[in-house]
């Protein structure tokens, strides 16, 4: 139940790897989200731990290494990744009656308890399925999210005593860009002297985010987006999309299976989907007054601002070739656009994207969002 390109050149050098038992201690899996670097890292972290005895067959999935990577119960097997504070977890989950759900009183178990078990239960859902979101996107979308010192802590001395099943342990850290300064100095000094038995596997959208000697440790894997035909045939596949949905989905993805789950999403959630096309209109004539009054109206959580950010980014990248070629394709949403490539400026979705990716970068640094959309606006307006 994976999706993994065997044909692309990172499959290809960590199989050979595998295969040769000269395997890095640190691959960097970068590129763009939703392109499966998640997917191979899981596919060879199952491969490297598999029991089976022809290594043209690993990962074989049967044996009962590979069942306890599924499970999440391999002891030579972790996920590190990006978590919201024991605080914020405590906030959030008397909000929503977590110890009630869980049937986890005060007298049962406390805070930390439930804190513990919640990320194996959310690393536990990544590794059944490393594309939809987890249990931790469900309720702390909106809370920030990083890896702390004490999961590096953790590894630290995880690490310090030999595997107990395996020749090797794995080690996956999504998103190894949400480190901040302390836990990635203390991360770094596990990668310059790791146990020779360590093979550890990072992933991340944004490499240049990462310390420049974390990165220097690490053999670069380089993802590419993924051909419209593979996106499409997954999602018939595994989503039980209708071949007409899948390809529409596809053609508008821009090579990522996150953007075609989005594009599925739109046209479900019709609120989302209009405040984008208010957007889109807008910049056909951006007059600061109207923009200054769109900007209010964007003012949203956080996982909210940042899907706006994406949808808009996929209708501009659309407008943008239905521009070029002259012709919409055969979906909704497509020849929806039609009318507003038509009236936008040739090179709008050009002019947009990099500030975009501004607009998403200040809400990843957690500025005040009411003054990132005006900043927003105003850089737009009568330019």
């Amino acid at each position: 139940m994976r999706f993994v390109i065997s044909e692309n050149t990172p499959f290809r050098i960590l199989d050979q790897a595998m295969k040769s038992e000269r395997m890095h201690h640190a691959y960097l899996l970068s590129g763009p989200e939703g392109v499966g670097k998640c997917a191979l890292a899981l596919h060879f972290a199952h491969a490297i731990l598999c029991r089976s005895e022809n290594v043209d067959e690993r990962p074989c999935m049967t044996c009962a290494s590979c069942r306890k990577i599924g499970a999440y119960a391999h002891p030579d097997f972790r996920f590190v990744f990006p978590f919201v504070s024991l605080d914020a977890f405590k906030k959030v989950g008397k909000e929503i009656g977590l110890k009630e759900k869980k049937g986890e009183g005060d007298e049962k178990g406390g805070w930390e308890t439930l804190y513990m078990n919640f990320q194996a239960e959310a690393a536990k859902s990544i590794v059944s399925d490393p594309f939809h979101p987890s249990t931790i996107d469900t309720n702390f979308a909106d809370k920030n999210r990083e890896i702390s010192i004490e999961q590096i802590r953790q590894i630290t001395e995880m690490v310090q005593m030999p595997p107990s099943e395996s020749k090797y342990m794995v080690i996956i850290v999504p998103d190894a860009d949400l480190m901040d300064a302390a836990p990635a100095n203390a991360f770094l000094k596990t990668l310059e002297e790791p146990p020779k038995y360590v093979r550890f596997l990072l992933i991340t959208s944004r490499p240049n985010a990462l310390l420049p000697t974390i990165r220097s440790r690490c053999q670069m894997l380089k993802f590419n987006v993924l051909p419209d035909q593979d996106i499409a045939s997954f999602l018939t596949t595994r989503c039980d999309m209708t071949p007409a949905k899948a390809n529409e989905a596809a053609s508008l993805s821009i090579g990522s299976l996150h953007n075609a789950f989005l594009v599925q999403e739109m046209e479900s959630n019709e609120e989302l989907l209009e405040e984008a096309f208010e957007f889109i209109n807008w910049l056909a004539d951006p007059k600061l007054k109207e923009g200054l009054k769109l900007a209010a109206k964007l003012d949203s959580p956080l996982s909210v601002a940042k899907k706006r950010i994406k949808i808009v980014s996929i209708l501009l990248r659309e407008v943008s070739r239905i521009q070029r070629t002259g012709e919409p394709g055969a979906g909704s949403l497509s020849q929806r656009l039609r009318g507003n490539a038509s009236r936008l400026p040739v090179n709008v979705f050009e002019k947009t994207f990099s500030k975009l990716m501004t607009l998403n970068e200040g809400i990843d640094a957690n500025v005040n969002g009411r003054m990132l959309n005006t900043s927003f606006i105003l850089s737009l307006a009568n330019s």
